[in-house]
Parts: structure tokens; sequence; C-alpha cells
């Protein structure tokens, strides 16, 4: 019993480092990837903090979506997480609303239940500050070229419609 224990441990150690291993050395996956970078504005100013994610519109190459954080309304995303080029629908999200009560329409700030909620109807997720057509029903595109820089920046505004300039 102790050495089948000894030999299983042995095992077990030996899949684990494998793992290890091969997760360190997967950053090279032999695609021509491309940086991206630029800048996002929401109503003229910089959009202090949110997310930017680049998702292919044609299958014609491998499918490589990516995506960054937005601080201060700067983006990047480096080489080894980069897009091959080709045509991409972008999505831009900042969930920096206040969270509503399901049910009542009253705003949950910090509490599991609003005021005059019942409970299990408190604070939902926050909403997003950014119009659906930036995100779940996309107007904006992106086109990654073999060339760079991909530089795509992107002017955001609240009541009319958006166009994304790149350089």
């Amino acid at each position: 019993m102790g050495t089948y224990l000894a030999g299983f441990r042995w095992l077990l150690f030996a899949s684990i480092m494998a793992q290890v291993g091969l997760a360190g050395c997967g950053s090279d996956d032999g695609l021509a990837r491309h940086p991206i970078s630029g800048s996002v504005t929401f109503d003229g100013k910089p959009l202090a903090n949110g997310s930017i994610q680049f998702f292919p519109s044609a299958t014609t190459g491998p499918a490589i979506a990516s995506g960054a954080a937005i601080e201060e309304g700067q983006y990047a995303i480096p080489t080894d997480e980069g897009l091959v080029a080709g045509p991409y629908t972008v999505r831009i999200t900042s969930m920096g609303g206040k969270a509503k009560a399901k049910g009542k329409g009253k705003e949950a700030v910090g509490e599991s239940v609003a005021e005059g909620a019942m409970p299990g109807f408190g604070a939902m997720h926050p909403q997003d500050l950014i119009p659906p057509r930036y995100n779940v029903t996309s107007e904006l595109t992106a086109t990654v070229k073999e060339e760079g820089p991909n530089e795509f920046n992107f002017d955001l505004e609240k009541g009319s419609k958006e166009t994304a300039k790149s350089k």
C-alpha cells in the first residue's frame, strides 16, 4: 500500500509539473499577432474606466478574440495577447452606474437590500454607462492590418451615432 501511494504521489507530482511547464510555453502559438492600442472618449471626455473587447467578424482565418482594460481613456493589448489581421466587432463597456432594486426602480447604493424592497430583490448589477449600440448590439468595427501601428480611437456619444477613427 505504501509503495502504491508513493508511486501515485510521484505520478501526480510529475503530471502537475508537466502541465505547469506546458502552460508556460503556450505564449507563442505561431500566429502573426499584432499589438493593439488606442483611446476611448465618452461625451468628449476620456472614459475613466471600462473594458474593450475585439471579436472576429469574419472566419476566414484563425478566430482570435482579445480585450483590455480602459483606464483614463487609454487601452493597450500587448503582442502576445494581440490580434491577427482581419475585421473585428468592438464592444466597449463601463460599469459605473448605480445599481437598481429589482421590481421597485429605486436605487440601492451599497446595500444588499434596497429600502422598501423585499429580501432577495436587492441590488442588481451596476448599470452600464455606455449605450447598448457600443456593446450588446455593437455598431463598432476595427480592421487590424499586417502593417501597423494598429491604433483604434473611439469617440462615443450618449445620444448620437459614433464613428470609430483608426490611425
